[in-house]
């Protein structure tokens, strides 16, 4: 079996954002409806999973703890950072020091939350024990011969770009054609998540200065991941300003 490699900074920024993105609906849920969906926090460890091997993070005896411990981390800072602040703006409080400590004043109100982060951190460590099988795959303990000639398949997959001159977005092929010649679903998907093969109007072409340069296709990665937080972040603050309107 081998181990795949990857990023371990870049893997570990990835996990933060796709926790922070999986961890919108336990929040929204929490401010604006008044409802600990304590089930929305098992979101949250998968969010950190995909966002981990979206940027390349790699995938070995330590992802699980890595992945537990970010979760915990989002948990935490969303329950007595985010979560406070969202409130103070909503009931039109400003967002500083004095008021921040204010909102943990109250007994009660502080009782209430460390009960519910007691809750949400068991049902997000659920999450975590849920992806451990996935870890397990992709570390390749279930199917070890995937991962061994994983050069010899970046080889044959490209060979099929190649093939097809599929190098830039004006002669992108279909996934069905790349695989119809390599059956390397998984591999197709890795180097998809790495940006190395792009897609570009339900067709896919290979990008070689993903390839080889390092920077370059973490830039890529980042600036997709930014793009599908900024459009998810848009979506849920106008559902809350909505779902305000509507209570009011």
């Amino acid at each position: 079996m081998q181990e795949n490699k990857g990023n371990i900074v870049s893997g570990i920024f990835g996990a933060l954002i796709g926790g922070l993105i999986a961890a919108i609906p336990w929040i929204a849920a929490y401010v604006f409806l008044n409802l600990l969906s304590s089930l929305a926090a098992i979101l949250i460890a998968m969010g950190a999973y995909a966002g981990y091997k979206k940027l390349n993070g790699p995938v070995n005896k330590g992802t699980v703890w890595i992945i537990g411990i970010i979760t915990l981390i989002i948990v935490t800072v969303a329950n007595f950072v985010i979560i406070p602040l969202i409130y103070l703006a909503r009931d039109g409080f400003a967002l500083n020091l004095t008021y921040y400590k204010w909102f943990f004043s109250s007994d009660e109100l502080m009782t209430g939350m460390i009960k519910d982060y007691v809750i949400s951190i068991i049902f997000a460590f659920i999450g975590v024990q849920s992806i451990m099988r996935n870890i397990r795959s992709d570390r390749g303990i279930e199917d070890p011969a995937s991962y061994q000639n994983v050069n010899e398949g970046i080889s044959d997959i490209k060979s099929v770009f190649s093939k097809y001159h599929a190098f830039d977005k004006g002669n992108a092929i279909s996934k069905e054609m790349v695989l119809s010649e390599t059956g390397n679903t998984q591999l197709f998907r890795t180097l998809c998540a790495q940006r190395i093969i792009r897609r570009y109007r339900g067709n896919y072409y290979y990008d070689e200065r993903a390839e080889t340069d390092t920077f370059y296709r973490t830039r890529k990665v980042v600036a997709y991941v930014l793009s599908v937080t900024a459009i998810v972040l848009v979506i849920t603050i106008s559902l809350a300003i909505l779902i305000v309107v509507l209570t009011e």
